[in-house]
Protein backbone atom coordinates (compact mmCIF):
# COMPACT_ATOMS: atom_id res chain seq x y z
CA UNK A 1 0.00 0.00 0.00
CA UNK A 2 1.55 3.09 -0.83
CA UNK A 3 -0.16 6.73 -1.09
CA UNK A 4 0.69 10.07 -2.73
CA UNK A 5 2.32 12.82 -1.57
CA UNK A 6 -0.56 14.43 0.11
CA UNK A 7 -2.07 11.41 1.40
CA UNK A 8 -4.99 11.77 -0.75
CA UNK A 9 -5.25 8.56 -2.78
CA UNK A 10 -4.00 5.39 -1.67
CA UNK A 11 -2.86 2.82 -4.44
CA UNK A 12 -3.28 -1.23 -3.79
CA UNK A 13 -1.32 -3.72 -5.86
CA UNK A 14 -3.29 -6.79 -6.85
CA UNK A 15 -1.55 -9.81 -6.89
CA UNK A 16 -1.21 -11.64 -9.67
CA UNK A 17 -2.92 -9.14 -12.34
CA UNK A 18 -0.24 -6.80 -12.27
CA UNK A 19 -2.47 -3.55 -11.54
CA UNK A 20 -3.28 -1.08 -9.10
CA UNK A 21 -6.49 -0.18 -7.26
CA UNK A 22 -7.08 3.15 -6.35
CA UNK A 23 -9.41 4.43 -3.45
CA UNK A 24 -9.27 8.62 -2.83
CA UNK A 25 -9.11 9.09 0.90
CA UNK A 26 -11.05 11.83 2.84
CA UNK A 27 -8.28 13.91 4.75
CA UNK A 28 -11.07 14.71 7.52
CA UNK A 29 -12.25 11.51 8.44
CA UNK A 30 -10.02 9.13 6.94
CA UNK A 31 -12.85 7.11 4.78
CA UNK A 32 -11.47 5.36 1.32
CA UNK A 33 -13.64 5.44 -1.64
CA UNK A 34 -12.49 2.98 -4.57
CA UNK A 35 -11.68 5.16 -7.42
CA UNK A 36 -11.39 2.48 -9.88
CA UNK A 37 -8.53 0.07 -10.95
CA UNK A 38 -5.76 1.50 -13.01
CA UNK A 39 -4.82 -0.22 -16.67
CA UNK A 40 -3.54 -3.90 -16.68
CA UNK A 41 -0.10 -4.39 -15.65
CA UNK A 42 0.71 -0.24 -14.35
CA UNK A 43 3.08 -1.89 -12.16
CA UNK A 44 5.01 -3.63 -14.77
CA UNK A 45 7.02 -5.80 -15.45
CA UNK A 46 9.51 -5.61 -12.51
CA UNK A 47 6.92 -5.18 -10.37
CA UNK A 48 7.30 -1.31 -9.69
CA UNK A 49 5.19 1.57 -10.16
CA UNK A 50 5.88 2.60 -14.04
CA UNK A 51 5.99 6.31 -14.33
CA UNK A 52 4.67 7.12 -11.01
CA UNK A 53 6.33 8.23 -7.97
CA UNK A 54 4.62 7.91 -4.87
CA UNK A 55 5.71 7.73 -1.17
CA UNK A 56 4.59 4.91 1.66
CA UNK A 57 2.43 6.76 4.10
CA UNK A 58 3.57 6.57 7.64
CA UNK A 59 1.28 7.32 10.51
CA UNK A 60 1.12 10.72 12.35
CA UNK A 61 1.04 10.30 16.15
CA UNK A 62 0.16 13.47 18.34
CA UNK A 63 2.52 15.24 19.91
CA UNK A 64 2.71 15.06 23.57
CA UNK A 65 2.79 18.07 26.02
CA UNK A 66 2.75 19.21 29.15
CA UNK A 67 -0.15 21.39 30.86
CA UNK A 68 -0.03 23.20 33.97
CA UNK A 69 -0.98 26.32 35.86
CA UNK A 70 -1.93 27.68 39.54
CA UNK A 71 -4.70 27.07 42.05
CA UNK A 72 -4.99 30.23 43.95
CA UNK A 73 -7.75 32.21 45.80
CA UNK A 74 -8.98 35.55 45.61
CA UNK A 75 -8.25 36.44 49.18
CA UNK A 76 -5.14 34.73 49.22
CA UNK A 77 -1.87 35.56 47.29
CA UNK A 78 -0.36 32.52 48.20
CA UNK A 79 -1.39 29.19 46.03
CA UNK A 80 -3.80 26.60 46.97
CA UNK A 81 -2.01 23.56 48.55
CA UNK A 82 -3.28 19.78 48.00
CA UNK A 83 -6.11 21.08 45.43
CA UNK A 84 -6.95 18.43 43.34
CA UNK A 85 -6.61 18.80 39.55
CA UNK A 86 -8.30 16.57 36.56
CA UNK A 87 -8.19 16.20 33.62
CA UNK A 88 -10.59 14.56 31.49
CA UNK A 89 -10.69 13.24 27.94
CA UNK A 90 -13.66 13.31 25.70
CA UNK A 91 -13.78 9.22 26.19
CA UNK A 92 -14.58 9.96 30.15
CA UNK A 93 -11.03 9.08 31.18
CA UNK A 94 -9.56 10.71 33.57
CA UNK A 95 -6.02 12.41 35.41
CA UNK A 96 -5.51 13.83 38.53
CA UNK A 97 -2.57 15.69 39.79
CA UNK A 98 -2.21 17.27 43.21
CA UNK A 99 -1.08 20.90 43.56
CA UNK A 100 2.29 21.38 45.48
CA UNK A 101 2.53 24.04 48.22
CA UNK A 102 2.53 26.83 45.70
CA UNK A 103 -0.65 26.01 44.13
CA UNK A 104 1.17 24.26 41.12
CA UNK A 105 0.51 21.45 39.24
CA UNK A 106 1.60 19.86 36.00
CA UNK A 107 0.41 17.19 33.88
CA UNK A 108 2.66 15.10 31.29
CA UNK A 109 2.34 13.40 27.97
CA UNK A 110 -1.04 15.16 26.81
CA UNK A 111 -1.91 14.62 23.43
CA UNK A 112 -2.21 17.68 21.60
CA UNK A 113 -5.04 18.52 19.27
CA UNK A 114 -7.63 17.32 21.82
CA UNK A 115 -10.10 18.79 23.87
CA UNK A 116 -9.86 18.20 27.51
CA UNK A 117 -12.13 19.28 30.64
CA UNK A 118 -10.01 20.59 33.71
CA UNK A 119 -11.05 20.60 37.13
CA UNK A 120 -10.21 21.56 40.58
CA UNK A 121 -11.61 20.25 43.68
CA UNK A 122 -10.33 21.58 47.21
CA UNK A 123 -12.64 21.23 50.85
CA UNK A 124 -12.13 25.11 51.26
CA UNK A 125 -12.79 26.17 47.47
CA UNK A 126 -15.17 25.94 44.83
CA UNK A 127 -13.37 26.55 41.23
CA UNK A 128 -15.05 26.90 37.54
CA UNK A 129 -14.00 23.86 35.51
CA UNK A 130 -11.97 24.78 32.00
CA UNK A 131 -13.08 23.43 28.55
CA UNK A 132 -9.84 23.80 26.69
CA UNK A 133 -8.34 22.13 23.19
CA UNK A 134 -4.76 21.47 23.89
CA UNK A 135 -2.60 23.15 20.68
CA UNK A 136 1.16 23.47 22.54
CA UNK A 137 2.47 23.23 25.49
CA UNK A 138 0.58 25.25 28.26
CA UNK A 139 2.04 26.86 31.68
CA UNK A 140 -0.61 29.34 32.92
CA UNK A 141 -4.11 27.06 32.85
CA UNK A 142 -4.95 28.76 36.43
CA UNK A 143 -7.87 28.75 38.75
CA UNK A 144 -8.54 30.91 41.29
CA UNK A 145 -11.81 29.96 43.69
CA UNK A 146 -15.21 31.47 43.18
CA UNK A 147 -15.79 34.10 45.83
Amino acid sequence: LVTNQTGTFLYAANGNSRNLTTYSANPTTGVLTNSGVQPLDTLGTTGRLTGIDYLARVPTTAASVTVGGRVTTAARAGGVARARVTLTYMTGETRTALTNSFGYYRFENVAAGQTYIFEVRHKRSQFAPQVITVTDEIDNLDFTAAQ
